[in-house]
């Protein structure tokens, strides 16, 4: 629900009106347990498991150390679920602006703070795709997935590719509007 509230928050903040407040909310809560869904799915658990973890430790009077492990993988595994969330609302906030400039600022590997301005359809012309050989494709496709919270960009400063890590990313300027994450 934290998640799905987040996400609500910065969609109205985004420009939604009002009154379409529901109807957004409903859309941010499927996203949240959809990927509550896939998190669980991928630690080998249903959703009634995780459902019964979450309640079990509220039915008892102590806590023994093999609940307190496994509510401490539960809240890991909602901290990756947050993680995902953030990733997405991000990577979409830049790929929406499509031929517009956006300005992106993150924390840099070295700790330092950097602004850079990208323009997300021009890596696309820059980035031969499907017409790459076989082994540029692999290597494409390991990288992602080896490094989710990679995001490649066009750095119009520099006339070149750069990688964006989006889990550093303090706010994204685009379409004249801020969207600051913390």
């Amino acid at each position: 629900m934290q998640t799905a509230w987040a996400r609500t928050r910065e969609a109205m903040r985004s420009g939604y009106a009002a009154n379409q407040l529901r109807t957004v909310f409903v859309s941010c809560v499927r996203e949240a347990w959809r990927l509550t869904k896939d998190a669980a799915r991928d630690a080998g658990l249903t959703i009634d498991q995780v459902r019964m973890a979450i309640l079990d430790p509220e039915n008892r009077t102590r806590l023994s150390q093999a609940v307190q492990d496994r509510q401490s993988q539960l809240q890991s595994l909602l901290f990756q679920t947050r993680a995902a969330a953030d990733r997405e609302a991000k990577h979409s906030l830049i790929e929406d602006a499509g031929s517009q400039s956006v300005a992106v600022t993150f924390f840099k590997q070295d700790g330092s703070l950097r602004r850079m301005i990208i323009q997300p359809a021009a890596l696309k012309s820059s980035v031969k795709g499907d017409a790459s050989t076989a082994s540029g494709q692999k290597a494409a496709a390991t990288r992602k997935a080896r490094h989710p919270h990679l995001m490649p960009v066009w750095d119009v400063e520099k006339a070149a590719i750069r990688s964006i890590n989006l889990a550093t990313v303090q706010s994204i300027t685009a379409g004249g509007q801020t969207h600051t994450f913390a």
